[in-house]
């Protein structure tokens, strides 16, 4: 397990109590967290950010895994989406390189993914980092397009995908 900790950045939705766990048979303490929506906003901006410079390929695995594992409301995660971006002054761009095709067959990008898959303990992350990047476009590019038309985003994502629109205006 790891813990990141940050500063100055915006948190939406708000932090939550969390249940710590222990590997001593005790009660867990309770921490504060980042609700995954802030997970997502902080490592999509670095993606976005960073472009074809980005080598964080623990980011691209950790997106892919909370849009595999959660429900999310494409409102919220677009508010949190849109805070960070503007607090570290990054545009959020529907032509940014990491949906491209091009970007997810990049032989630098597949040897960095599998120098991150060789390091473990990921075991069920995609062998190819075409299909994560496929899956983040499925994710996150309805979002990025809204954004750039400062629409607001009613729809609904299921673990797994796809988003399912309740209401976009």
């Amino acid at each position: 397990m790891q813990i990141d900790v940050g500063f100055g950045d915006p948190v939406i939705p708000q932090a939550k109590e969390m249940k710590f766990p222990t590997l001593l048979d005790m009660e867990p303490p309770v921490i504060m967290g980042y609700a995954a929506e802030t997970v997502i906003a902080e490592k999509f901006e670095a993606a976005l950010d960073l472009a074809d410079l980005n080598s964080r390929m623990k980011d691209f695995y950790d997106i892919w895994i909370l849009s595999q594992t959660h429900f999310f409301k494409g409102q919220m995660l677009q508010e949190a989406v849109t805070a960070t971006c503007r607090r570290r002054k990054t545009a959020i761009r529907s032509d940014a390189e990491i949906f491209s095709d091009e970007f997810a067959e990049r032989s630098d990008k597949r040897s960095q993914w599998s120098a991150f898959l060789g390091k473990g303990p990921v075991t069920d992350a995609p062998a190819e980092f075409s299909i994560v990047v496929r899956a983040l476009r499925d994710f996150l590019l309805p979002l990025a397009r809204l954004s750039e038309k400062d629409r607001i985003w009613n729809a609904i994502w299921t673990p797994g995908g796809p988003w399912h629109e309740q209401n976009i205006r």
